[in-house]
């Protein structure tokens, strides 16, 4: 079986998640993490990571590509894309995010007691960006949208009202995003609070 381009590109981007994800460990995580003592050797972890990671997400991704042939969903190379909307639209969305993110954060951290948002140090920021932009794509909108799209729409209501379905679930795939991120930053989320309390008490008592 002839592979295609699409798929080309996708094993060469699960390639490069597991390759970012290996070097992380090498790499200082700030207090994102905390101080912990590993229960191997880093390049046995790393070594580990990059099978463990290239199989997971991998796997998980190879369906969700499968699928979304299936439902009709344009390729990474199709046609119907032209470059402006694959590279140049999303990345100008990217960098006006991105510009919004920071400035907010240095406008936020004035007003609290434990200034700006946690975020590894460089060049960890640099490997751990590249390898959570690729791998959450991999998990909430490849898989889960393709999947539970096709289970859904094409397998339980034979093609029925794939186009509301559709949008449902990529509302729980945001959902599901959000909330992860959310008990990941649980205890940052925590000192924050405290933190505008504190603020609060400062300026009013």
């Amino acid at each position: 079986m002839k592979t295609s381009r699409s798929q080309k590109t996708y094993f060469l981007l699960v390639l490069l998640l597991a390759i970012c994800s290996s070097i992380n460990i090498f790499l200082l995580q700030g207090a994102l993490i905390g101080v912990h003592e590993l229960p191997a050797s880093k390049p046995i972890i790393a070594l580990a990571t990059f099978f463990i990671v290239g199989i997971i997400y991998g796997g998980l991704g190879l369906l969700g590509l499968h699928l979304s042939g299936k439902l009709g969903f344009s390729g990474i190379w199709s046609d119907s894309v032209t470059n402006n909307q694959r590279f140049l639209q999303p990345a100008f969305v990217g960098i006006g995010i991105g510009i919004f993110l920071i400035i907010s954060d240095i406008v936020i951290s004035n007003f609290n007691t434990i200034g700006h948002l946690p975020h590894p140090p460089f060049p960890a920021s640099l490997t751990a960006s590249i390898a959570a932009g690729i791998g959450e794509e991999i998990v909430f909108r490849l898989f889960f949208i393709s999947f539970w799209l096709w289970l859904i729409s094409s397998f339980l209501l034979k093609g029925k009202q794939q186009n509301t379905i559709f949008w449902i679930i990529t509302a729980f795939s945001a959902v599901a995003f959000s909330l992860g991120h959310l008990l990941c930053s649980h205890s940052a989320i925590q000192h924050l609070l405290r933190s505008l309390q504190c603020s609060y008490l400062k300026l009013y008592y």
